[in-house]
């Protein structure tokens, strides 16, 4: 009874998350009268769930593969510095917002696991250099205008997921979070 390709007359909501900017618009306008065109919107549904659901559940297994890697681990702190890398851009440059969540949660493990695992200074300092490397982005001209996520939902993501584990681990002696924030604040004021 549910099969689609028996149906004459099938007319199926597409129900693609908002973080796709313009899908919902495209796809609703779309009347589905033939089972063919039924079958194409199904499947590119289904490409765009089993995308985020890759996309978090990669993160996700990133996080927590770095994070319980050893220490004593020679490459580690170039593998911890990709990772980070990767998450941020999947942060600001996927149009899924639930992506850009998934990403902002596994960063701020790895954040975590920088700053309150081993003293080794490589790995102290990869939050600042992932910080530095955002403030540029956003202070890049039009970069942030032309950003796939609305009203640069990314950025913010990655920000947080640089200055949260701080605030949790050593909440007295943040070194982050006011250099980002006062980095923010110069960037936001009219320019001389």
């Amino acid at each position: 009874d549910n099969d689609l390709s028996q149906t004459g007359n099938v007319n199926i909501p597409l129900n693609v998350n908002t973080g796709a900017i313009g899908a919902n618009a495209t796809f609703s306008s779309i009347n589905s009268k033939v089972d063919a065109e039924a079958l194409r919107r199904f499947a590119t549904q289904r490409i765009v769930m089993g995308s985020w659901l890759l996309t978090r559940e990669a993160s996700a297994a990133l996080a927590s593969a770095i994070t319980y890697t050893s220490s004593n681990y020679s490459a580690l702190p170039d593998v911890m510095m990709d990772s980070g890398q990767l998450l941020l851009t999947t942060m600001t440059a996927l149009k899924h917002q639930g992506a850009a969540y998934a990403a902002q949660k596994a960063l701020q493990k790895i954040v975590h696991h920088c700053i309150s695992g081993p003293n080794r200074v490589e790995l102290h300092s990869m939050p600042t250099v992932w910080a530095n490397r955002l403030l540029l982005e956003i202070s890049s001209k039009g970069k942030v205008r032309d950003s796939t996520l609305r009203r640069s939902t990314g950025f913010a993501l990655g920000f947080l997921s640089l200055m949260r584990p701080e605030l949790a681990v050593k909440p007295c002696l943040p070194e982050l979070c006011p250099f980002v924030l006062s980095r923010l604040l110069e960037l936001s004021l009219p320019s001389s």
